[in-house]
């Protein structure tokens, strides 16, 4: 492929254009003070006694050396949060919040996921800012942090496969005894060298982690998964050159992909593309993105593979904004959806917002 996606075919899906009925929302849940008023990225784990979000903290949306992760648990599915940085039981979390592990290192994307033995594993990636502050050096990789005691102290095991141009904290998926998680990799080793995604996988509770495949050549990032079921496997793709989406499908459980189809024409361009298997129904959800205009959180569902999109729902209304949307989704027992997202601008200020829907 090498990066000639415009000569790839177009896979248009049929939309329906179904409405998702609002319940309530507040906004904003989680706001900062001073220097650090960006809030956003945040991501959801749902651990079977409790939920657990994870979000970002600094100046800005990227190029912010003081930038940290702060984690907040609730038992309640979301009705109620902890405090930033304290466990269930009112005692500090350690371990978190943590910083970068270069000189000028940003802390970007996570993602929080939990194994087949119970551990929790966090996934943060890394880039390097420049000295003038205005643009990045290259890359420092993901590094996990493991808990053994449902989030209330973790430890740093340090850079995935000691490789820096793996950037995690995308998306993931459990099937069975695996973890499967996706990344971009900056293809030419340079920071400014086409990124290609591709797909990781740890059958081990994430001790080790090994390439299963390259789901592009070159020229996407911020990839999201999804286990359909009997191996098939769902991935979007961001294509930033062109502003497109791109999907793609694998039956072996990623080993192998079939075609590359831009479905940016039916569903419009997701940045940070999320997916989750629910009841059966595969949902996406990110930021729908605009050329030289403001964005917007925005959700939809299939129900065949792909192969129709229902939506889209906007949970924050009419709403757009500089810079939003990298966010996460649980269901409440109720049935009710529950949306973590964040609004604002890119140089600050901006919130970790909430909305619940059905």
């Amino acid at each position: 492929m090498a990066g000639a996606y415009t000569a790839l075919n177009r896979y248009l899906p049929a939309i329906i254009d179904d409405a998702f009925t609002t319940g309530s929302s507040s906004t904003p849940l989680w706001s900062g003070a001073g220097a650090t008023d960006w809030l956003g990225r945040p991501v959801l784990l749902d651990d079977g006694t409790k939920w657990i979000a994870v979000y970002r903290q600094g100046d800005d949306h990227g190029l912010d050396t003081s930038a940290v992760f702060h984690i907040r648990f609730s038992e309640d599915e979301g009705a109620t949060w902890t405090n930033a940085d304290t466990f269930t039981d009112d005692g500090a979390v350690t371990g978190l919040p943590t910083g970068g592990h270069v000189v000028r290192g940003i802390l970007m994307d996570a993602i929080i996921m939990q194994a087949s033995n119970g551990d929790l594993l966090l996934h943060i990636c890394e880039n390097v800012v420049n000295v003038g502050g205005d643009g990045y050096d290259g890359r420092n990789g993901t590094y996990q942090y493991r808990s053994e005691d449902g989030g209330k102290t973790w430890s740093d095991e340090g850079q995935i496969n000691t490789d820096a141009t793996l950037l995690g904290g995308q998306d993931y998926c459990v099937v069975g005894s695996d973890i499967y998680i996706v990344v971009f990799i900056d293809a030419g080793a340079d920071a400014t060298a086409p990124y290609k995604s591709a797909l990781y996988k740890s059958d081990d509770n994430g001790s080790t982690w090994s390439h299963v495949s390259d789901i592009s050549d070159s020229g996407t990032d911020e990839p999201g998964i999804v286990h359909i079921g009997n191996g098939v496997m769902l991935a979007m793709l961001r294509v930033t050159a062109s502003n497109a989406t791109y999907m793609r499908r694998s039956s072996d459980y990623g080993t192998t992909w079939g075609p590359l189809y831009e479905i940016s024409g039916s569903i419009g361009v997701f940045q940070r593309p999320r997916m989750q298997l629910i009841g059966g129904r595969v949902y996406l959800y990110g930021r729908r993105a605009f050329t030289g205009a403001n964005d917007y959180t925005a959700v939809r569902y299939t129900d065949n593979g792909g192969g129709r999109w229902s939506g889209q729902f906007r949970p924050d209304g009419a709403n757009d904004y500089e810079d939003c949307a990298y966010c996460d989704m649980r269901r409440r027992a109720g049935g009710n959806f529950y949306l973590l997202t964040y609004s604002g601008v890119r140089n600050g200020p901006a919130d970790v917002d909430e909305f619940v829907f059905s």
